[in-house]
């Protein structure tokens, strides 16, 4: 059983967030990143260098990661035929 199965077999609430939330929202990546740090515990600082890197990205660049995907292809067409 997967962990999300196990959080709703037990009703343990939690949150649920996706890359696109973060990364494609208008609202400010360094400060969303600065809330999900905290809600994870962890203190991160306002100044934070690595902020200012997360903040400049310019997205997971997927073309420069299709080539480790097994059947990255295929699953592009399959998608397309979806999706249209």
């Amino acid at each position: 059983m997967d962990i999300l199965s196990h959080l709703r077999v037990r009703h343990i609430a939690h949150d649920w967030l996706i890359f696109e939330e973060i990364y494609s929202s208008t609202a400010d990546l360094r400060r969303t990143a600065l809330q999900l740090a905290q809600t994870l515990g962890l203190t991160l600082e306002d100044t934070d260098p690595r902020l200012d890197a997360l903040a400049g990205r310019g997205g997971q660049n997927s073309a420069r990661i299709e080539d480790f995907l097994p059947n990255a292809t295929e699953t592009r067409s399959a998608l397309q035929a979806i999706c249209g």
